[in-house]
């Protein structure tokens, strides 16, 4: 099994050795020069589902990918729109049930882990858009987000995308020391209360 977390930390070491835009990044006052010293900071491995589903998680994870259109090279925002439909539609408990999840995985035999968004389902990986390669071995290490984050960062930012390197936005979650949201229960079809944006 591949070490994400030692390639990620080793990856945070040599961008903050040299000239990068994650050195920029600390001089404009983040707390973390870089997405992969963030995740190194905040993963952890996460075991995968395929191969141990239970007779129920087949049937939820077969219902949910019928409502869900995954696109190639979307994996970011194949796992949000999947918790999305979980939320609209079935009696799971977001965030102890389903969650979103997004850091590195590692498919054996390639040289480097990439990122990438997948669900996390009863504790295990489930990944909506890697279904060709479950079988094969494959290593997760990342963070879930509360589903009430995600909800507000999709519905007051406005696009499907991943959350630590949002490029486009600045990366908010590296501006500071990251505390996990309290992961209320939601079950699915309730919607949640929305506070203030967390950043």
């Amino acid at each position: 099994m591949h070490d994400i977390k030692e390639y990620l930390q080793s990856r945070a070491e040599r961008l903050t050795r040299i000239r990068t835009d994650s050195e920029d990044l600390r001089r404009q006052g983040y707390a973390y020069s870089s997405v992969a010293e963030w995740f190194a900071t905040h993963g952890e491995e996460m075991p995968a589902g395929a191969g141990t589903w239970t007779s129920d998680e087949v049937t939820t994870i077969k219902n949910l990918s019928e409502r869900v259109r995954l696109r190639n090279g979307h994996c970011f925002a194949n796992a949000q729109r999947t918790v999305f439909a979980a939320f609209a539609s079935s009696r799971l408990e977001l965030d102890e049930d389903l969650a979103y999840a997004e850091g590195y995985a590692w498919i054996a035999g390639h040289p480097a882990p990439f990122a990438h968004g997948w669900c996390v389902l009863n504790g295990k990986v489930w990944d909506p858009s890697l279904v060709e390669v479950t079988a094969k071995r494959v290593s997760y290490f990342g963070n879930t987000f509360p589903t009430k984050y995600l909800v507000e960062r999709i519905f007051h930012g406005g696009k499907f995308g991943p959350l630590v390197n949002d490029w486009k936005k600045q990366w908010p979650l590296l501006k500071q020391r990251w505390e996990s949201p309290a992961a209320p229960r939601i079950v699915a079809g309730q919607k949640p209360v929305l506070e203030p944006a967390l950043t």
